[in-house]
């Protein structure tokens, strides 16, 4: 078990977007394709040539179990870097999920499947199995720097990238996050507001 993966998991993306400053949040267009669907897990990346998904079969036979694949298209949203079968195979061995900012399609058939897919579009259009690419290296994915092992955290809200090596400094600025948003909600169920919980008159007022 992946400890620090787990605790990571306890967290909404919105908190740990908080605790990360609004940085690592990937592009609103990356969307799951049932807002139910969650995704808690290291990354592995992939980076494909322009509508071609080879690199993705090739990821789906290497990954580790466990893994999420960050699928990095060059925001290629007419091609459908992922389907059913695809979805099907990685299962099978073990893949938690994808994050693609590209397009995927058999969108019913993964539904069915009960596999998180998160991404840009979804278009009919298929795309070729011919130009290598890259796995396991450094990638841009919807905006964001992505790094072989970086924490992905994803639910109906968006995704968000954990670095590595800066994953237990977020998961405590996470966890203070968490303690401040149930300390305001009591106050809020008693009647206030943020508006005067953060004293906000003074901003409108201080030019005066």
């Amino acid at each position: 078990m992946d400890d620090i993966v787990e605790k990571l998991k306890g967290f909404s993306t919105t908190i740990i977007s908080d605790a990360m400053g609004g940085f690592g949040t990937m592009s609103n267009m990356i969307k799951p394709i049932v807002d139910t669907m969650k995704i808690a897990a290291r990354a592995y990346t992939v980076h494909c040539f322009h509508r071609d998904n080879l690199m993705a079969h090739y990821a789906i036979k290497h990954a580790p179990k466990s893994s999420v694949l960050v699928i990095a298209t060059g925001f290629d949203r007419d091609g459908a870097y992922w389907g059913e079968l695809m979805s099907l195979m990685a299962k099978k061995q073990g893949i938690v999920g994808i994050v693609t900012d590209g397009g995927i399609r058999d969108k019913d058939m993964i539904i069915k499947l009960n596999f998180p897919v998160f991404a840009a579009s979804v278009t009919p259009s298929r795309t070729a199995k011919a130009t290598p690419g890259n796995v396991n290296c450094l990638v841009n994915c919807g905006g964001v720097t992505v790094n072989p092992n970086d924490i992905i955290i994803a639910d109906s809200n968006g995704v968000v990238v954990v670095p590595y090596d800066k994953a237990e400094k977020i998961y405590e600025l996470s966890k203070a996050n968490l303690e401040k948003e149930s300390y305001l909600r009591e106050h809020i169920a008693a009647g206030e507001l943020l508006f005067d919980i953060f004293a906000m008159e003074k901003l409108i007022h201080k030019e005066e």
